[in-house]
């Protein structure tokens, strides 16, 4: 960023000079970050998906960003054009890698980014939620069984609707121990339940459910 930076009580902006090469937002509340490039384009051009890694992981490094990401997934964006025999062809493809994050070997979540990689490997597009942090204090936790005890007094929300008229049984597929930014200004330690509920032979996937993992309370 080049001159006078804009800043309000919400957040920072590219100044107005800027604003014709990227668009760029610092958010103060939940600690984002909003970049797009305006000369990049639409496409990753003929870059491999390791290439693409190797591009981002390169700028992540010289930016000191995000030291703590773990392996990224990657995803396509592509744009698709279709023909009057209806015949549908892609016009272009963009390589975007999503990175989530672990603290102290456990997940963070909440914490995720997504990196859009132009043609030559430049950033074409960031948008990011990995807040800065210090360690706080040492807390007990409540062991497993306690917060499953918890997690059954908890009101589901199943994807694409319940099972029928509701699900005869909830079957937990899945329970990490991991923090969560949910809470505020705190990485809170939490338990994150996953699993679906089953009526006969339809299955319906549940939305993850957090139960926290510690009864202290935090200022």
């Amino acid at each position: 960023m080049s001159g006078d930076v804009r800043e309000n009580e919400f957040g920072f902006y590219a100044n107005t000079s800027d604003e014709e090469k990227f668009y760029f937002i610092l958010e103060k509340n939940n600690q984002s970050m909003s970049y797009m490039s305006r000369n990049e384009g639409s496409s990753s051009g003929n870059l491999t998906d390791d290439e693409a890694i190797t591009a981002v992981k390169g700028f992540l490094k010289s930016a000191d960003l995000m030291a703590d990401a773990m392996e990224p997934r990657v995803v396509y964006n592509s744009g698709m054009t279709m023909t009057r025999s209806g015949e549908i062809t892609q016009t272009s493809k963009q390589i975007v890698l999503v990175f989530s994050r672990k603290i102290n070997g456990l997940p963070v979540w909440g914490s995720r980014a997504m990196i859009t990689v132009g043609s030559r490997g430049n950033i074409a597009n960031i948008f990011m939620v990995w807040p800065d942090y210090q360690s706080y204090k040492t807390v007990s936790l409540i062991s497993p069984e306690q917060a499953f005890g918890e997690f059954q007094t908890k009101k589901l929300v199943f994807l694409n609707g319940e099972p029928q008229s509701g699900p005869e049984k909830i079957v937990v597929t899945d329970l990490s121990p991991g923090y969560s930014t949910a809470g505020g200004k705190y990485f809170r330690p939490v338990y994150l339940f996953g699993g679906y509920g089953q009526r006969g032979n339809d299955t319906r996937q549940f939305n993850p459910v957090e139960i926290p993992a510690t009864p202290e309370a935090f200022e």
